[in-house]
């Protein structure tokens, strides 16, 4: 079995941001990213998505290609994917995780990268979900210079041990005519204006939501008149034949008819 060892090498002295230029390297090779950012310290679920918006906005600059934030499979089916886009999932249940792994699954040589930034009281298992390629820790956020800092791993399922090799990034450089080899720990990203993309998407996102919801109340509460209204009717409609009815009776019983 050959071992996986996630390696990016520069001709000359490091470009920085090695991470990134590793996974537009795989994708250049029509292979798939699929990386999930957890943080275990939960100190604020946002830091996930602005990581993964701010690691998209990287890649931007040696691929060009958009990116999308999506919270359900629908929104994701909606898209009109292409070779190279990036996706940011945020799901709302456990059940949409679901799909949406299932979904993606199918998608090969697509040269795409899924991030989940699935909120730590839905983290999912990893050794169920051998999809995943990568996974990013963030250990630390300095909110005076808003940069994260990141734990970048690199994943290979051994089917023997039924687990993952948590794997850190080779950088191979060249600095004045020689080599220097070293495995990278940690990342630092500047989120700069990825917060505040975040918050935009999350309001509409929640004006959307609300609005549905109001609709459906309303349409309800239109449906649930509309049966009252008829019932009442049909109350009405009856009592109205038993009272004519009793009326006959009467008038029969004074003219001595029986009945």
């Amino acid at each position: 079995m050959a071992y996986y060892q996630p390696t990016i090498t520069y001709k000359g002295k490091s470009k920085g941001n090695s991470v990134a230029r590793y996974l537009a390297l795989r994708i250049k090779k029509h292979k798939n990213n699929y990386i999930i950012i957890n943080d275990f310290s939960r100190r604020n679920e946002n830091l996930k998505v602005s990581s993964a918006i701010s690691i998209c906005k990287i890649m931007n600059d040696t691929d060009k290609k958009p990116f999308y934030i999506v919270y359900s499979i629908k929104e994701l089916k909606d898209l009109k994917l292409k070779n190279g886009d990036k996706i940011i999932f945020l799901p709302v249940n456990k059940s949409e995780i679901k799909k949406v792994i299932t979904y993606i699954s199918s998608f090969v040589n697509t040269n795409m990268t899924f991030f989940f930034c699935i909120p730590s009281e839905m983290n999912i298992e990893m050794n169920k979900n051998r999809l995943f390629n990568a996974e990013f820790k963030i250990i630390d956020y300095n909110k005076k210079k808003n940069i994260v800092k990141l734990k970048p791993r690199f994943l290979e399922y051994n089917k023997l041990m039924k687990d993952f090799y948590y794997k850190r990034l080779i950088v191979n450089e060249k600095i004045k005519g020689k080599r220097n080899i070293y495995k990278l720990n940690h990342w630092n990203i500047p989120l700069k204006d990825s917060i505040q993309i975040y918050e935009l998407k999350k309001k509409k996102f929640t004006t959307d939501l609300n609005n549905k919801l109001l609709k459906e109340i309303q349409n309800r509460k239109l449906k649930h008149k509309d049966t009252l209204i008829f019932d009442e009717a049909g109350i009405y409609e009856k009592r109205k034949k038993m009272a004519n009815k009793r009326f006959k009776q009467r008038q029969r019983l004074l003219r001595g008819l029986k009945y």
